[in-house]
């Protein structure tokens, strides 16, 4: 039997208590992070942040004191910090946020206390290929 654990400590404590197969730790890092159904994190880090569901945070990624709500994407070795990622947004790969408030200023907007907020019109203005995830409308919906 194969079982998959959420990190070396996962695994550890499993072969403690004597399990029998195969034990094998998933390394993508969730530190102190939560993450809702449906998201998916392959091979990136995510520390101190919220991930409502159906999140992507694609390889090479790192999210930190974030939070990200429904139907995001975020590109490969993209870095997200201090930041709120409104619905339906893709942020492209290498997209660069929270590091440079100057830089954010110009395409975001910041609050008081420096949390950088994105949606998918502020992101589609300075990036023509970052097209929003929006669901296809059904007829009564």
């Amino acid at each position: 039997m194969l079982h998959i654990t959420n990190g070396d400590g996962a695994a550890e404590l499993i072969r403690q208590a004597g399990v029998v197969g195969t034990i094998v730790p998933w390394r993508d890092a969730l530190s102190i992070a939560a993450e809702s159904a449906g998201c998916v994190v392959s091979g990136a880090v995510v520390k101190r942040s919220l991930l409502f569901n159906n999140v992507r945070v694609n390889s090479y990624s790192e999210v930190s004191e974030s939070v990200i709500l429904p139907d995001v994407d975020i590109g490969r070795h993209c870095t997200i910090r201090r930041a709120v990622i409104e619905r339906w947004t893709r942020i492209p790969a290498n997209t660069v946020v929270g590091e440079d408030p100057e830089e954010d200023a110009r395409r975001f907007h910041i609050t008081e206390d420096g949390i950088v907020v994105v949606t998918p019109e502020m992101l589609e203005r300075v990036v023509p290929d970052a097209r929003a995830r929006r669901p296809a409308m059904t007829p009564g919906g």
